[in-house]
């Protein structure tokens, strides 16, 4: 099964095969743009970075038989507290 790397708020998506390739590409950054290019994808292991409305991407991916996990951002995760 190909991975698959999507930043949504760039429009970049990686595509690791399974034959050890690697291929780039650069669309519009919006899901429609996404779910277009993903639509004629085999199933794949999709990891999704971002996007207004990446709960809905998410969907769409899925129902396209793509197996999806979010990444959270590490600017959103609040730093711990180092305290001495």
């Amino acid at each position: 099964m190909d991975h698959v790397d999507i930043e949504v708020t760039d429009g970049s998506i990686l595509i690791f095969t399974d034959g050890g390739e690697m291929l780039q590409m650069t669309v519009e950054p919006s899901s429609e743009s996404v779910v277009k290019v993903m639509s004629s994808r085999p199933p794949s292991s999709v990891t999704l970075h971002g996007g207004d409305d990446e709960a809905e991407l998410v969907r769409k991916l899925e129902s396209l038989g793509h197996e999806v996990s979010r990444k959270v951002s590490i600017e959103s995760v609040p730093a711990p507290s180092l305290q001495e």
